[in-house]
């Protein structure tokens, strides 16, 4: 069954081919075109064409994601890019524009009518690095099931990747949806000082809204085979988000060690990963236990609070300024997670894909390397790693 040259009709992702591929848990795109997407588990390849076209379905959520490249000069801009989609659709779109990387890219939301079937859903348009071409991702669904659809949909677009320094930048949507608002000052106290850290005023609200977005996804894959991947994608996905909006703060940090060190360089990996755990023991434990039960990233920095999983999370975040390998570890059943870093030092240590990572225990205040003892055994805990960009434009 041929696809049409140019053809974004939803209703062909319901079709039955006679070639089905799962998807593996890792990202898919072309390193050459420089991007990649995360998209979420369960998604299966339906079909592609000539490294151009590629149709996935969701095998437990009614909704699906189209992948389109298209020449560079095909279009002249963004906006033609994106009407050229809305008018082989017939779709209405409201749409909201962003920069990306310094170029102009749209998200917008699109309602249309295919094969008699209304549909519903999101698309993006951006251009890739170095003009090598315009990357269109759609994800929709039918209308009456587009409402619960809509986190997996939306989470499709913003695990999007175009370029390296995109995987240390929130997702497009997020940003699209929370554009920057200017800088305000926050007093965060760190080894017996305050430092001055500046944060944007929506990076609180946008990051809780990618924690909440992203938590309504995982719901879905409760009690089934793909839960723990969807686990880990959960909090890369949060991970991602949070890197850039705790940049000042890193760097503070950063200067802060550097002078406490002497002034002259920072100290060993295992000092600063001992510094930082250290500092984040010291927080309040608090839990919101309503809906994700996950507090956002910058209000874990400047309120000095937080559960588990957020500090642990906070931590990988600042390793990953001081190029510090780190992993996040999770204990489902005894609802617990803990840091884990690839640094010196002695104590108990986590084995994931071949290397051994020393703990870090953010909520007790042990040294790093110790762990409680009923918590100790290797089998309770699964391990999140990273983004690691690939050579997408070299």
């Amino acid at each position: 069954m041929k696809q049409k040259k140019i053809h974004y009709g939803i209703a062909i992702l319901f079709l039955t081919f006679l070639f089905v591929y799962p998807l593996k848990a890792e990202l898919v795109g072309d390193a050459q075109l420089g991007y990649a997407i995360d998209l979420p588990e369960g998604f299966r390849l339906v079909t592609s064409r000539a490294g151009s076209r590629y149709i996935y379905q969701h095998t437990l959520v009614p909704a699906g994601v189209q992948i389109a490249l298209y020449p560079y000069q095909q279009f002249k801009t963004v906006d033609a890019a994106a009407d050229h989609i809305v008018s082989q659709l017939h779709a209405q779109k409201k749409a909201l524009r962003v920069t990306l990387q310094g170029n102009p890219a749209i998200a917008a939301h699109l309602v249309f009518t295919q094969q008699n079937q209304r549909q519903a859903g999101w698309l993006l348009v951006q251009p890739l690095p170095e003009q090598k071409g315009w990357l269109i991702v759609l994800s929709t669904a039918p209308e009456e099931k587009a409402q619960a659809a809509e986190p997996l949909m939306i989470s499709c677009l913003d695990a999007v990747f175009t370029g390296r320094q995109s995987f240390f930048e929130p997702g497009p949507m997020i940003q699209a949806v929370y554009p920057r608002e200017g800088a305000v000052k926050k007093e965060v106290p760190f080894q017996g000082k305050k430092l001055s850290v500046y944060f944007d005023r929506s990076d609180s609200e946008a990051n809780q809204a990618v924690i909440d977005r992203e938590f309504a996804l995982l719901t879905r894959y409760l009690n089934s085979p793909l839960q723990e991947k969807a686990w880990q994608r959960y909090y890369r996905m949060i991970y991602r988000d949070s890197l850039a909006r705790c940049r000042h703060l890193a760097l503070m940090v950063e200067k802060e060690l550097i002078e406490v060190n002497g002034g002259g360089k920072l100290p060993s990996a295992e000092k600063v990963a001992a510094a930082l755990l250290e500092w984040m023991q010291g927080f309040t434990y608090t839990r919101d236990e309503n809906g994700a039960d996950f507090l956002n990233i910058p209000a874990v920095c400047t309120d000095r609070s937080g559960d588990c999983d957020s500090r642990a999370l906070l931590m990988a975040v600042l390793l990953n300024h001081f190029n510090i390998g780190s992993i996040l570890m999770i204990a489902p059943e005894q609802k617990h997670a803990v840091a884990a870093v690839d640094c010196e030092g002695a104590g108990a240590r986590f084995t994931y894909k071949g290397k051994r990572y020393l703990i870090a225990e953010t909520t007790a205040p042990v040294a790093l390397g110790q762990i409680a003892q009923d918590l100790a055994d290797p089998s309770l805990w699964f391990g999140v790693e990273w983004y690691t960009p690939p050579a997408l434009d070299e």
